[in-house]
């Protein structure tokens, strides 16, 4: 891990990868990369915990803060619980129709 962060910024200077960047946020660090890597994992793993454990923290909150949920999974979710809350609507409004029928007999 020494050796890695001495490494990280000359080889970084020396490809040029932050010529003429001047937000500190557009920046490539080795802690960028590390939240990019959890980022990336959890999108295409959805597992909190394997991308915890990749990154060995302690603790699930600490990962939470690494890895970033994108907008458009954000948005699947929300999908997701419209579709199930339609479907529960749905199931008890057959359910109410059903109570309701009243069979006569002569």
């Amino acid at each position: 891990m020494a050796q890695a962060s001495k490494s990280f910024p000359r080889v970084v200077e020396e490809l040029g990868l932050n010529r003429g960047i001047t937000d500190r946020k557009q920046r490539v660090t080795f802690h960028r990369l590390r939240h990019s890597f959890a980022t990336l994992l959890y999108e295409s793993a959805h597992d909190l915990y394997l991308t915890q454990r990749s990154l060995g923290h302690a603790t699930g909150a600490m990962t939470a803060r690494y890895a970033k949920m994108s907008e458009s999974r954000l948005r699947e979710g929300a999908a997701a619980l419209e579709k199930a809350f339609a479907a529960n609507a749905a199931k008890q409004a057959e359910q109410e129709q059903a109570e309701q029928v009243v069979n006569f007999t002569k």
